[in-house]
């Protein structure tokens, strides 16, 4: 952890509080969807004391829209691969380690 600290603006373990929706992104042809991740700092490293709160925001992933804001429609076969904050909350839930 010391290494990866000397690296980045911030390294700390701690506990997931909750998930909330987060940007939605244009950028060209493109719309990103983000979540964010409430973190309660338990041991830091870098950038951050025990007790903080971290704020980390997290790709859903995107699709890609036309001029008028609409999704492009895809080839057979093909999909967009989008995670909802429910699925997230999922797969890290609140009161687990991070």
């Amino acid at each position: 952890m010391t290494e990866v600290a000397a690296k980045a603006e911030v390294v700390a373990v701690g506990r997931v509080v909750g998930w909330s929706d987060g940007r939605l992104i244009h950028d060209g042809d493109e719309s990103l969807k983000r979540a964010v991740v409430e973190i309660e700092v338990e041991q830091a490293f870098a950038g951050a004391q025990e007790g903080d709160t971290l704020y980390v925001e997290i790709s859903r992933g995107g699709t890609l829209i036309n001029p008028d804001g609409s999704d492009q429609e895809l080839r057979e076969g093909e999909r967009y691969v989008q995670r909802s904050v429910d699925e997230l909350s999922q797969a890290a839930p609140a009161g687990g380690a991070c």
